[in-house]
């Protein structure tokens, strides 16, 4: 790893509690394993409560530590917890609206931009035109910003606001055929 690597704390942090566990004692290690198989077998909810719970808050406050000055710390924490969701929703956007091509490519534009957002408050500026491959054709980077932020909302079940996003998407340009899965 290159020195002053952006992932040294994250590595400190790991050593650091690998060591402390093997201080605590190696037996901890092994049984870690059946551990966890023990919790899998269990509710979802109690992994929610023991698992899922811990970590985000662990995330939330290292989120904080790390940009205390962030204009919408809440949306920052879910973009960073859930950013498989939003990708994955932006490209389902991508694929009805545009097409296939370049789907992962204009979701990791935009979510660039909305961590930018939240971060700061700053919106992206406008499109070039023509646009790049990687950018959205359709409405500005402004508006996919409001985007990202319903899909905040649907995250935590509220769908109305993604849902409005849809129809103004799909009513400004004719949706692509979703593709027949197979049997």
């Amino acid at each position: 790893m290159p020195e002053n690597s952006p992932y040294d704390p994250l590595t400190t942090l790991i050593d650091a509690l690998i060591a402390t566990d093997h201080a605590i004692g190696g037996a901890r290690l092994a049984t870690l394993s059946s551990d966890l198989t023990a919790m899998l077998r269990k509710d979802p909810s109690e992994w929610q409560a023991l698992i899922t719970e811990p970590t985000e808050q662990i995330l939330r406050a290292a989120l904080r530590a790390t940009y205390p000055t962030a204009k919408h710390p809440n949306a920052l924490s879910t973009l960073y917890a859930h950013y498989t969701f939003f990708e994955a929703h932006l490209s389902a956007l991508f694929e009805q609206t545009e097409g296939r091509v370049a789907c992962a490519d204009k979701a990791f534009w935009i979510l660039g931009h909305y961590r930018q957002y939240v971060l700061t408050d700053a919106l992206p500026e406008d499109a070039p035109d023509p646009r790049p491959y990687w950018i959205p054709k359709q409405q500005s980077p402004a508006w996919w910003m409001q985007v990202c932020g319903h899909l905040d909302r649907l995250y935590y079940g509220d769908p109305r606001p993604y849902v409005s996003d849809w129809h103004t998407l799909l009513g400004s340009r004719p949706a692509h055929p979703s593709p027949e899965k197979e049997s």
